[in-house]
């Protein structure tokens, strides 16, 4: 059984999986010793099939680096600190999609346990509600600060949605 929690969140060119790609990945580790470590990295992506709409969204040409790391060490990295965690997000099903086709590429294999954690969905629980909620949303309704300039960055929501998920399992909310 894994015994940690890895919060994940990536940023990509559309939302398409088969399509699209990730250019931005954000990961906080969370494991038995006190303390959270967060590792950003951002990767070159081939902008040919890129969605305009989700560049605009995730402010791709404002912010991505002029010299993106080297994909296949981003890789080896990922494959590593996410081995046997629990990955934890808003909408895991997309960053978990997104991340192990960008593992695959890069000659890595996804190895994170198979049950994922939605904290969008603990929020609900948490809170007594039926209508699904997005990450902001679920931040608003716990109470939960955050600056809204970081919202769509994968630092910025990766601590969002590790908030969230602290913020529902003190009011109840079940992993």
């Amino acid at each position: 059984m894994a015994e940690r929690i890895v919060f994940v969140d990536v940023e990509t060119t559309g939302l398409d999986p088969d399509r699209h790609e990730v250019w931005e990945i954000a990961i906080m580790t969370r494991g038995k010793s006190p303390g959270d470590s967060l590792f950003i990295w951002q990767v070159d992506v081939d902008l040919g099939l890129a969605d305009p709409a989700a560049l605009r969204v995730n402010r791709y040409h404002e912010r991505a680096e002029r010299e993106p790391e080297h994909a296949p060490d981003v890789a080896y990295r990922l494959a590593n600190w996410t081995r046997g965690a629990y990955l934890a997000a808003a909408n895991p099903a997309f960053d978990a999609a997104f991340l192990a086709r960008f593992l695959r590429r890069n000659g890595q294999c996804p190895m994170w346990h198979h049950r994922l954690i939605c904290v969008e969905s603990m929020a609900m629980t948490a809170l007594g509600v039926l209508t699904p909620m997005g990450l902001r949303d679920s931040a608003d309704a716990l109470d939960v600060e955050y600056n809204p300039d970081d919202l769509h960055t994968a630092a910025g929501d990766v601590r969002l949605a590790r908030d969230v998920y602290d913020a529902a399992l003190r009011r109840g909310g079940t992993p």
